[in-house]
């Protein structure tokens, strides 16, 4: 067998694998969203509107497996990689975009509504999303042949350097956003807050983010 015979065997046994992988991921996210249905409905699907971001979360979710399981599944041509590709753009976005805006009102529920904390909050928030929403705009997706096979690859028309950059500025931004969640909890909150239990689904929205925020 030649050398690239061999070299292209094992980058197959390795997309096996990965694939593998993505599949498991996605059925123990599945699984875990099947345990928890039943105290969902109990204490979260009352369709007021502040579950819509819990509900919006966990559609994300679902949507996140089906990107994972397409991604190992469906990708022979072209049009089906575009297709997943942009599919996890979305997914990928949509999770920044929820992260950012649950973190805000959790900060501004727990600092009694401190708008320049919340503000500060959301600014370091939102920058993974508009970062990752611009790189969306300069990737492209190719087909190379492995064999007698074909994968797709996502092309980003970024130069390395300043690629660097801005994955170094999303991470600090949204380390940095996190970092102030977890100090206003601590520092805002109610200690007999710190091991409340939520039991009932007419807590105030309020509620959920204070004990959600210390679970």
């Amino acid at each position: 067998m030649s050398n690239a015979s061999t070299e292209a065997v094992s980058f197959l046994e390795l997309i096996v694998v990965g694939n593998y992988y993505q599949i498991a991921a996605a059925a123990l996210l599945i699984y875990e969203q099947a345990i928890a249905l039943g105290d969902e409905i109990t204490y979260m699907w009352s369709f007021r509107k502040s579950n819509a971001l819990f509900l919006l979360n966990r559609i994300n979710i679902l949507a996140m497996c089906v990107c994972l399981i397409f991604e190992a599944c469906w990708r022979h041509d072209v049009l089906s990689c575009k297709f997943v590709e942009n599919l996890e753009n979305i997914v990928a976005l949509a999770s920044y975009l929820l992260w950012t805006v649950v973190s805000s009102l959790r900060v501004y529920a727990i600092s009694d509504r401190n708008r320049l904390i919340t503000f500060a909050t959301f600014s370091l928030g939102i920058v993974p999303f508009v970062l990752n929403l611009y790189k969306v705009t300069r990737t492209s997706v190719l087909l190379f042949p492995v064999g007698q096979s074909k994968f797709c690859t996502v092309s980003v028309d970024i130069p390395t350097s300043i690629y660097d950059r801005l994955l170094i500025m999303a991470r600090s931004c949204a380390i940095a956003s996190e970092a102030i969640v977890v100090f206003v909890v601590w520092c805002f909150m109610p200690s007999g807050f710190k091991h409340f239990r939520v039991d009932s689904s007419k807590i105030p929205l309020s509620t959920y983010l204070w004990a959600d925020g210390t679970s």
